[in-house]
């Protein structure tokens, strides 16, 4: 009996032990569940009100406006403009659940029904009349752009006054020794971090450092830039914490001072590093990063009081409560720190190889570097906390980080040359190639080096990217001073094949080293193969409008209606062709319809304008057709641009293998290489091929991993810059004619040489226009020449003069405010960064001048108004493009 009752007391007991830790855990996972789902509705809120935030400003930026919205090169963009206002009202709802407790509070009472009913109404004025669908490219979508930043800092008031009151803040305590500790250790820290990345993803790469000297300098450089950022933040916060030493309540000015630092750096980040990857430059672009960093560190702030106030005790560290969001835990443990270390080595390993491909001008992996900064710098500050503190004086730190400052604003690594075997090290070039792979260094570079003379690259920004409000009228771009039907009854078929994103180095008329590409070998041996062969523009947007005018344009996309300037349709339209074009986004705009013209590629998935697909449909209609008038065929298909294969996964056909080449890449070239064999294979079963002109180029060509760049973005790079070109033209065309194939050959000669060919001549020898580059005598090959020719990027100020018969290229780029000098014979050695100053004037000055040509000659009166010059006005658009 005894043993049994004993048993009964220990079941007894051993249940009211269970019933207390499942009480425990109850009241513990409550306010665990309640604190993950409060941070959920928050950052849903926060992230809803920034993403409309930079749409309403992406629809301010002429580039962003065309590609971005109206385009719809980021698929999800119009869902999330379709359901904006619904779901305006599904993220109110969570975070007006978040603040039912502020409705209760004395403080916060009257400011928190004001936030819910004027956003109430203004999401019942969205359900009415939504917004992001109604925006235009003009300056009332950059005041939207603006007035979306506001809930952010009411709710933070709403944050501040119900919680920054609760807590007993005391005199700021020093902190000099722990926080130059942390600030040395997470230089070294990332420095040492994305050292190993460089080591890691550069091998076997031809880019990367091969000497060993210019990897010791590389990596000393960049541990030398990452202590020199980190120092001036130490210094930063050493003058905070001496200010807060001031107050009584110190570690509160400490706490919000360190918040309004942090809206500082957010708003360099956002100046310097995000703004100018969307051409955004001038004096708007500095007003909208001050208000987006102010509202992102004063969100963040209010954040941080909701959720790490202490229930208890005094606050003496602003700078550790302020750093709390960001310093994860665990760190007390060996285990901790393990852990966070391997989650951060992966981050910065992987976050850089999965964006690149879908990057534009690095900036997503440069902000996956920046995200890595304030984690390091606060899990290190938690780990040095047990550091004994010692106090600086503040006039000496001022002095060293004021030093540190001037040394490394003004010290010009292109003027650095050191020897080594004989040969000097380039400095500047060696760098370069370095920050491919380690993009922290890469953004302590671009936010800290200045040119020390940028009235060049203002000019270059002042007449990029245009906004529709300046209005220019269409100029008659006239490549014969008469163009009328001429008297030729054969007129020959006109086949052009402008392959998006075309290297040439993929092709074998190019490069011995390939082999994947027979058919247009086949073809390159009965046609002409213009070896030295380049676009005027780097990217899609100005290229394509460009070889249709035959002619440089304005940088404004685009002059409407664009009929005068289409040198192409005005011959087609004379010579009565009938046209079969694929018609993609930039044709729409451009093309004049006409019921000679009938569309390719018209079917649901057309967005990838598959080369294959095209010329098969090509085959169908050529065979369908009626008419005996001659065919013109225009075709820019996208199959190998980056961002498709990057959709597809860059998927290679089972069983491909392709050494020394980009496998994606050439897999694809090699699949339309087959099918462009076929197709040739058809006209030559036609009886058409012999009476046919066939053009296979490209509009630009495209970075495949060269120092780090993938795609075209910005850059006026040699990669992106040559292009093949392979004409085919009938025999009876071909006799009584001259051309050199060495010489420079660019995309906008096509519509100038086809003029040329059908009997429309001379054309007039302007240098904004092409040249034919067949012609019958050698005169006229030298009338056309030229010593100099500008190229330029079609998104952002980068600009280039190609030079020497295609030698020589110098590039200005305004995005960086940076120049360049390329070899690009083969026997150079690529880069050079040692151009004389004499020649650097003389080049810039040369871009300038043809620049005012190009404004001359389309009457460009006014000064125009670009991305970062604000204006109401909107461009009229003419009746018949309405």
């Amino acid at each position: 009996m005894e043993r049994c009752e004993t048993v009964v007391t220990h079941d007894r007991e051993g249940d009211n032990r269970s019933e207390f830790i499942l009480q425990k855990i109850d009241h513990a996972v409550k306010p665990a569940a309640r604190r993950v789902l409060f941070v959920a509705a928050r950052f849903c809120f926060c992230a809803f009100i920034l993403l409309t935030s930079v749409y309403c400003l992406l629809a301010y930026i002429p580039f962003t406006y065309q590609w971005v919205i109206r385009f719809n090169l980021v698929s999800w963009l119009p869902t999330f403009v379709k359901l904006h206002p619904y779901l305006y009202w599904v993220v109110f709802g969570m975070v007006a659940a978040t603040l039912a407790p502020d409705l209760k509070r004395v403080s916060t009472k009257r400011l928190t029904a004001w936030f819910l009913l004027l956003h109430a109404a203004a999401g019942a004025c969205l359900t009415v009349w939504p917004l992001l669908s109604k925006l235009e490219n003009d300056g009332l979508s950059f005041i939207w752009s603006m007035v979306w930043l506001f809930p952010l800092l009411w709710l933070a008031a709403i944050d501040y006054v119900a919680k920054a009151e609760e807590i007993r803040w005391i005199e700021v305590a020093g902190h000099d020794r722990q926080t130059l500790l942390t600030a040395g250790l997470t230089s070294v820290f990332v420095a040492t971090l994305y050292c190993g990345v460089f080591f890691g993803r550069s091998s076997g790469n031809a880019d990367q450092l091969s000497q060993s000297t210019e990897q010791i300098i590389a990596i000393g450089w960049s541990l030398a830039s990452h202590m020199f950022a980190f120092g001036i933040l130490f210094a930063a916060l050493k003058i905070i914490n001496s200010i807060s030493n001031s107050f009584p309540r110190g570690a509160k000015i400490e706490f919000l001072l360190c918040h309004f630092l942090a809206a500082g750096l957010c708003a360099v980040v956002i100046r310097k590093v995000v703004l100018p990857a969307i051409a955004f430059n001038n004096s708007l672009a500095v007003f909208f990063s001050m208000a987006a960093g102010l509202t992102i560190a004063v969100f963040i702030m209010g954040l941080t009081l909701r959720l790490n106030a202490p229930a208890e005790g005094p606050v003496s560290r602003g700078l550790a409560f302020a750093l709390s969001p960001l310093t994860p835990p665990g760190l007390s443990k060996v285990s901790g720190v393990i852990i966070w270390g391997a989650i951060v080595v992966i981050f910065a390993w992987v976050a850089p190889s999965v964006v690149a491909m879908r990057d534009w001008d690095f900036l997503l992996q440069k902000l996956s570097a920046i995200a890595i900064w304030p984690i390091s710098f606060a899990a290190i500050h938690r780990l040095a906390s047990r550091r004994i503190n010692r106090q600086y004086n503040l006039a000496l730190v001022i002095l060293v980080a004021g030093s540190m400052f001037g040394i490394y604003k003004f010290v010009d690594p292109a003027r650095l040359k050191i020897p080594f075997n004989g040969a000097a090290v380039d400095i500047s070039a060696t760098l370069d190639r370095y920050s491919a792979y380690d993009v922290s260094f890469r953004v302590i570079r671009e936010v800290s080096t200045q040119s020390p003379d940028d009235s060049l690259y203002e000019y270059l920004r002042e007449y990029t990217n245009i906004l529709p409000s300046t209005r220019v009228a269409p100029v008659q771009v006239n490549l014969v001073e008469n163009l009328t039907r001429t008297e030729q009854n054969d007129r020959p078929n006109i086949f052009i094949f402008v392959v998006d994103s075309l290297r040439r180095d993929y092709l074998s008329p190019y490069n011995n080293a390939v082999s994947f590409t027979p058919n247009i070998e086949r073809f390159a041996r009965d046609s002409i193969v213009m070896e030295n062969a380049f676009t005027r523009y780097g990217g899609t947007a100005l290229s394509e409008p460009a070889i249709w005018a035959g002619a440089m344009l304005l940088h404004k996309q685009y002059v409407l209606p664009f009929y005068p300037m289409n040198s192409l349709q005005r011959l087609l339209d004379t010579d009565e062709y009938q046209s079969f074009i694929s018609m993609d986004p930039i044709l729409k705009e451009l093309l004049r319809p006409s019921d000679s013209l009938v569309q390719l590629d018209q079917r649901p998935d057309n967005h990838n304008f598959d080369f294959c697909w095209s010329l098969k449909e090509l085959e169908k209609r050529i065979d369908e057709r009626q008419s005996s008038r001659p065919i013109f065929t225009y075709s820019q298909p996208w199959n190998i641009h980056t961002h498709v294969i990057a959709v597809e996964g860059r998927s290679v056909r089972d069983g491909e293998q392709f050494p020394g080449f980009w496998a994606p890449y050439a897999s694809r070239v090699k699949h339309m290489d087959e099918c462009f064999g076929e197709f040739v294979n058809y006209l030559k079963a036609r009886g058409l091929y012999d009476n046919s002109v066939v053009i296979i180029t490209s509009d630009h060509g495209d970075a495949l991993g060269e120092e780090g760049r993938w795609g075209h973005s910005y850059w006026v790079y040699p990669e992106i810059m040559r292009i093949p070109m392979i004409v085919h033209l009938p025999p009876k065309l071909q006799s009584g004619l001259t051309w050199k194939a060495s010489d420079v050959a660019f995309s906008t000669d096509i519509t100038p040489s086809l003029y040329y060919l059908l009997g429309h001549k001379p054309i007039v020898a302007n240098p904004l226009f092409g040249r034919p580059l067949f012609v019958a005598t050698e005169q006229e090959h030298r009338e056309y020449s030229r010593d100099s020719y500008v190229l330029a990027s079609s998104y952002g100020a980068a600009y280039g003069v190609l030079t020497g018969n295609g030698r020589w290229l110098f590039v200005a780029d305004g995005v960086k405010n940076k120049d360049h000098f390329f070899d690009l014979s083969e026997e150079g050695n690529g880069r050079l960064d040692h151009f004389t100053t004499a020649n650097r004037l003389e080049q810039q000055q040369f871009i300038r001048d043809f620049i005012g040509s190009i404004n001359e000659f389309y009457n460009l009166k006014e000064k125009p108004r670009t991305a970062g010059a604000f204006d109401m006005g909107r461009q009229a658009r003419p009746a018949d493009e309405e």
